[in-house]
């Protein structure tokens, strides 16, 4: 089963907050109030999301499938993932805090950030004009 999701959010002018980094704690305290266990860093699931991410920004256009039609499960096994169940959760905005914000505040993108079957978890952004793609993806094998 996949799981995964599209937000965009404020796309304005102008770079703030987070930058490139998504800093980890937000979602280890997100999880840690939900009474949840963080999924572990995976580097691997990191270096996919920031592919992901790069490549996002470079079409401009916010989709779950990739140019081959594949969803991201069929995208991290064809770079060698295990199957498994995937999980994603994109978003763009000039703010990374209101991107985060609004993922939170939607009952969707928060059924993912909390689930509690995730085990990993790798995160990527780029820019794209004045504004950054964000993309969190989840493994549970």
């Amino acid at each position: 089963m996949l799981r995964c999701l599209i937000l965009v959010v404020g796309l304005t002018s102008g770079i703030c907050a987070w930058g490139q980094e998504f800093p980890q704690d937000v979602l280890h305290a997100f999880r840690d109030g939900l009474a949840l266990e963080t999924p572990q860093w995976d580097e691997n699931l990191a270096r996919s999301s920031q592919a992901r991410a790069v490549e996002l920004a470079q079409t401009g256009v916010l989709s779950h499938e990739d140019g081959q039609g594949r969803g991201p499960g069929l995208q991290l096994i064809g770079q060698g993932f295990s199957p498994g169940e995937y999980g994603e959760v994109l978003g763009a905005g000039a703010d990374p805090v209101k991107v985060w914000q609004a993922w939170v505040a939607s009952p969707s993108h928060k059924a993912i950030l909390a689930d509690p079957f995730w085990t990993a978890w790798g995160y990527g952004s780029a820019p794209m004009g004045n504004t950054f793609v964000y993309v969190i993806r989840f493994s549970g094998q």
